[in-house]
């Protein structure tokens, strides 16, 4: 059985240069798993459950970590955090304004502790950002 446990902030700077190489999502259950493979060769997923929305851009053959920001783990500024909201919620190359309803809404609860934003800070490929009730690393 494999351990799961949620992200910590030293978890998540152990992702610092490592691939994301696989992405699954399903719609109807709202999850999605992110798997990397670490600059060590170790591999860990990190599993969303209750996806409220998610976006990942840029995918290549290639995809390399800068960094990961987790909102759980209190690591995004409220500025960062509207940047990151704005390209997540954005379905065109105009970022979502910041008065709506959906996104105050979102801010709100990520705010509260009821969701969790988790944001990829690439160095090469995928940009990615997910928004959820649950995160879980194994």
């Amino acid at each position: 059985m494999i351990a799961t446990s949620h992200p910590t902030v030293s978890n998540l700077a152990t992702f610092h240069d490592a691939e994301l190489y696989k992405v699954v999502m399903d719609r109807k259950l709202k999850t999605l798993a992110l798997a990397f493979e670490l600059a060590d060769g170790n591999k860990e997923e990190f599993s969303f459950e209750g996806v409220l929305t998610y976006k990942i851009d840029n995918i290549f053959y290639q995809n390399v970590v800068s960094r990961l920001y987790l909102t759980s783990a209190r690591m995004i500024e409220e500025g960062e955090l509207d940047r990151i909201l704005s390209w997540t919620f954005s379905r065109v190359a105009e970022p979502a304004t910041k008065d709506s309803d959906y996104f105050q809404k979102a801010k709100s609860d990520i705010l509260a502790g009821k969701l969790i934003l988790f944001y990829l800070d690439p160095s090469v490929g995928a940009q990615a950002s997910v928004i959820a009730e649950n995160i879980l690393i194994s």
